[in-house]
């Protein structure tokens, strides 16, 4: 069995192994021979990598650097022999090199059907999206496949401490899962069942704010969410407000009505989206932090 690399980052924890870009390297280089019998699957590989590391050094880190480093291959050898380019032959490379960044999702529906047992219908699948300043999608377009947790949120917990311990659950059983089976089929089906997470929740909405806006009272809502703060070196919560109003598919962790008491803030007692979450209810409820005294 081939020795494989398990990395952990526990910044944004991932597990990843390295044998899938090489299982589809393999097919790539298998059909490049049939193409190209004169030459050898090392001179192959070689030019591929060639070809690969020149686009990140003039494009950076790319989407589609790995499929066009397939394409950029295949239009070399074509040149050197003579073979004419097909678009048939092009497309089935790029849409080869684009298969390596679905192949490692096999041992995440244990780790859900683990995580199932502890926290029912509390995980959730993200859209697969890039974004090269996180680094679990800069190991990926580095040639590694990757398997990438987000942490998500628990109830309460802002120190992490309970999702530290739930994130920790899933990597054992992920490595478990690793150790017990040879990782041959491809789970996709499994995995797209994981329902898709959305982006609908706040730490706090307020509900039934009134406001006097040119004159006219109305009422409001609105949401407020902790954002990270680093002072002296500790991580400090801050709460902001978020969105004003279209809220109707938003949902907060903790829910207010304030039942039409009238906001102050101090200011011009408004509420307005990244100003902080200090203000008044009426003359009984004062909010700090976006958190209710």
């Amino acid at each position: 069995m081939q020795k494989q690399t398990i990395l952990f980052n526990l910044d944004d924890t991932l597990a990843y192994c390295n044998r899938y870009f090489n299982q589809v390297i393999g097919i790539f280089t298998e059909q490049m021979i049939k193409w190209f019998d004169a030459f050898t699957k090392e001179e192959i590989r070689q030019k591929q990598l060639e070809i690969d590391l020149e686009a990140i050094d003039e494009y950076g880190l790319i989407s589609a650097r790995f499929p066009e480093s397939f394409v950029g291959t295949y239009k070399y050898f074509c040149d050197l022999t003579g073979k004419e380019k097909k678009k048939s032959d092009i497309d089935s490379l790029r849409e080869l090199g684009f298969k390596v960044f679905k192949i490692p999702v096999e041992p995440i529906p244990y780790m859900n059907e683990t995580l199932q047992q502890l926290i029912p219908n509390q995980v959730g699948r993200f859209d697969d999206s890039f974004n090269l300043n996180c680094v679990g999608d800069t190991f990926k377009y580095l040639n590694t496949p990757t398997i990438l947790f987000e942490a998500g949120h628990f109830p309460k917990d802002y120190e992490r401490e309970i999702t530290r311990k739930y994130i920790f659950i899933a990597l054992l059983a992920g490595l478990k899962y690793f150790y017990e089976n040879d990782i041959v089929h491809n789970k996709i089906d499994e995995y797209v069942k994981i329902p898709q997470n959305k982006v609908d929740f706040y730490d706090f909405v307020y509900k039934n704010v009134k406001i006097n806006y040119d004159g006219n009272e109305k009422n409001v809502n609105f949401a407020i969410q902790f954002n990270e703060v680093l002072n002296n070196d500790k991580i400090f919560f801050e709460a902001v407000i978020a969105q004003i109003d279209n809220l109707e598919n938003y949902f907060g962790h903790v829910e207010i009505d304030a039942k039409g008491e009238i906001y102050h803030d101090g200011a011009d007692n408004i509420p307005k989206v990244g100003s902080k979450a200090n203000f008044s209810l009426g003359k009984s409820i004062q909010a700090v932090d976006g958190i209710m005294k």
